[in-house]
């Protein structure tokens, strides 16, 4: 027979979840707008969580259509993630494109009404108007293991420097951490 405790654990544990299990809830990278999501439901930011964002050594420049090879480093599980590259944090345009792996996705015209409405509250945001493609999440609540790979190409014309920007989000009672590359890319000569 279950205790009282343990029946309401079982009821009230499906909130500790992320809000939005198939994709981040923003599209762009706001620490207070993060914590204010789906009632704070990812939790506080978090920046000793010891997450990284970084291009291989040495490349400085992209090349339109050339993959770039973006890497979020440090260790452990983690349950959510957006990232995009655009010329500056709040930037209302992500630019290039994303290489769609496993447990991941990226907006398409075509599947964010679709989305909405089979999935109604808890669908993630729709960050199409930001580029079609230019914007890469989580696709599932399932807990995910870093360091991690992803492939970005560049727009087919030069769109001026570019930094990649992304959030982790771990848990609700852990939080998530907000980070930038340190270097951003020039366009090639």
């Amino acid at each position: 027979m279950l205790t009282p405790i343990a029946l309401l654990s079982i009821l009230f544990l499906p909130t500790l979840v992320p809000a939005f299990p198939t994709g981040a809830g923003l599209c762009q990278v706001d620490p207070a707008a993060i914590a204010a999501a789906a009632n704070g439901a990812m939790g506080q930011q978090n920046e000793r969580l010891g997450f990284t964002l970084s291009t291989p050594a040495g490349v400085t420049t992209y090349a339109a259509n050339q993959p770039v090879t973006v890497s979020v480093g440090g260790g452990g599980e983690y349950k959510g993630l957006l990232i995009y590259a655009a010329n500056e944090v709040g930037a209302e345009t992500h630019l290039g494109t994303w290489t769609v792996q496993p447990g991941f996705r990226v907006w398409r015209p075509a599947d964010s009404w679709l989305r909405k409405h089979l999935e109604g509250a808890d669908a993630p945001a729709d960050c199409t108007p930001f580029g079609p493609g230019s914007t890469l999440s989580h696709d599932s609540p399932d807990a995910k293991v870093l360091p991690a790979n992803f492939t970005w190409t560049p727009p087919a014309a030069a769109a001026g420097n570019v930094q990649f920007f992304a959030v982790v989000v771990v848990d609700t009672d852990t939080g998530f951490q907000s980070l930038t590359t340190a270097q951003a890319l020039t366009p090639a000569a």
